[in-house]
C-alpha cells in the first residue's frame, strides 16, 4: 500500500533553488535517509551530506540557512541557534489540516524556533541571509 501524497511541492522547491542558484548561494541538499532525494532534485546536480546522518551531526557553522518543509532535522538545526526555514506554507497540501499539525509539530520540536515565511520573496531573502523573521513573524 502506497502513501498518500500530504504536499505539492516541486515547482516551489525547483523555483526555489534555481533562485539561489542565480544569486550564486550555495544549496546542500539533506535528503530523506529512507526515501533518499526526490527525482526532480535529480537534475540541479548540487553536492548533498549523507542522507544516512542525522543533520544535527553536521557541521553547521557556514551555513546561511537550513530550509525544509518538515523534519527532525530542521527542528534540531533551530534548536541549535542556525537559521532554519519551513516552506510549509509555500507550498500545496491535499488537506489543510495537514500543515497545522505539522506548523504545531515543527513548533513542538524546535521550540518554537523555525521560521515560516509567507512569501517566496520572504523565504528567499532569508535563505540569502539578507533579511529575517522574528517569532512574531515580522521580517526585518
Amino acid at each position: 500500500e502506497s502513501v498518500p501524497t500530504v504536499f505539492r511541492y516541486p515547482g516551489v522547491v525547483t523555483n526555489l533553488l534555481a533562485d539561489l542558484k542565480a544569486r550564486d548561494i550555495n544549496v546542500l541538499l539533506k535528503c530523506h535517509p529512507r526515501v533518499g532525494c526526490s527525482q526532480f532534485l535529480k537534475g540541479f546536480d548540487l553536492p548533498s551530506l549523507p542522507a544516512g546522518c542525522p543533520l544535527e551531526l553536521f557541521d553547521l557553522g557556514g551555513v546561511t540557512a537550513v530550509i525544509g518543509i518538515n523534519s527532525l532535522g530542521l527542528a534540531a538545526a533551530a534548536k541549535l541557534g542556525h537559521t532554519a526555514v519551513s516552506i510549509l506554507y509555500l507550498i500545496g497540501v491535499t488537506n489543510e489540516e495537514y500543515r497545522v499539525l505539522w506548523r504545531e509539530w515543527l513548533d513542538l520540536h524546535s521550540g518554537g524556533k523555525v521560521l515560516f515565511p509567507r512569501s517566496y520573496e520572504e523565504a528567499i531573502a532569508i535563505a540569502a541571509g539578507v533579511r529575517h523573521l522574528t517569532g512574531d513573524g515580522e521580517l526585518h
